[in-house]
C-alpha cells in the first residue's frame, strides 16, 4: 500500500469507518489514572476484539456488518463510562485495599443502564442502544423489537474474546458458546475459526 487513498480503496469505506470509530473511541479508555489504567486498557482490548470478531461473524449469521460492529463495540461502554467518573472525581473508597474490587462491582452492576444512556445522548442507532441495555437478556431484547441474533452474536464475540486472552476483571455473567451457536444455526468450530481469524488482525 503506497498511500492513504490506496489503503481506503483496498479496505473499503465501511471498514475504514469501523476502524476510525475504534480509534476515536480509544481516547475514552486512556484515563491517566495509575490505579485504573491497567483495567481500562484491558477493557479497550476486549471491546475492539469483540467488535472485530462480531464483524467477521456477520456474514455467517446474515446480519448487517456495520450495525453488528457498532453493537459489539459499544455494548459495554457503560463500564468505561463509570471508570471515567471514578478517575476524574474524589472517591471516598480510593486508597482502601478493596478499592479496585469496589470499582469492578460498581461497573458490573450499572454498566448496562449507564451505557444505554450514554449512547442515547449521542444519538446512536436504537438497536445499538438496546443491545447495550439488554445484552444480558435476549428475551427482553426480542421484546424490544430488536433481532435477537444481534445480541447473541455480541455475547458470542465477547465470550470468545475472553477465551483468547482479551479479558479483564468483570465478574460478569458468562455465556454458553455452544447454546448460542445452536440458536444462531452455526457450529462452534466454525465460529471459533472465524473469531481466531478476526483476532489475528489485532496481534
Amino acid at each position: 500500500v503506497q498511500s492513504i487513498k490506496e489503503a481506503c480503496i483496498r479496505l473499503g469505506m465501511i471498514n475504514v469507518l469501523q476502524i476510525a470509530k475504534q480509534e476515536l473511541l480509544r481516547e475514552c479508555y486512556q484515563l491517566g489514572d495509575t490505579q485504573l489504567d491497567e483495567l481500562s486498557q484491558a477493557m479497550w482490548a476486549n471491546a475492539t476484539a469483540t467488535a472485530t470478531a462480531a464483524r467477521f461473524l456477520a456474514q455467517s449469521v446474515k446480519l448487517d456488518s456495520p450495525l453488528l460492529h457498532d453493537a459489539a463495540l459499544f455494548h459495554n461502554i457503560g463500564e468505561i463510562g463509570l471508570l471515567s467518573i471514578v478517575a476524574k472525581r474524589q472517591v471516598a473508597e480510593r486508597g482502601r485495599p478493596d478499592f479496585r474490587n469496589r470499582v469492578i462491582d460498581a461497573y458490573v452492576e450499572h454498566h448496562a443502564t449507564l451505557g444505554a444512556r450514554i449512547l442515547e445522548d449521542f444519538g446512536v442507532a436504537r438497536e445499538v442502544v438496546d443491545v447495550a441495555r439488554l445484552h444480558h437478556d435476549i428475551v427482553a431484547l426480542r421484546r424490544a423489537g430488536v433481532d435477537e441474533k444481534l445480541g447473541l452474536v455480541v455475547q458470542l464475540a465477547w465470550e470468545m474474546a475472553l477465551e483468547q486472552g482479551f479479558g479483564y476483571p468483570c465478574r460478569d455473567h458468562r455465556f454458553d458458546v455452544t447454546a448460542i451457536c445452536d440458536q444462531l444455526g452455526i457450529t462452534v468450530a466454525n465460529a471459533r475459526l472465524t473469531a481466531v481469524k478476526a483476532f489475528s488482525l489485532l496481534q
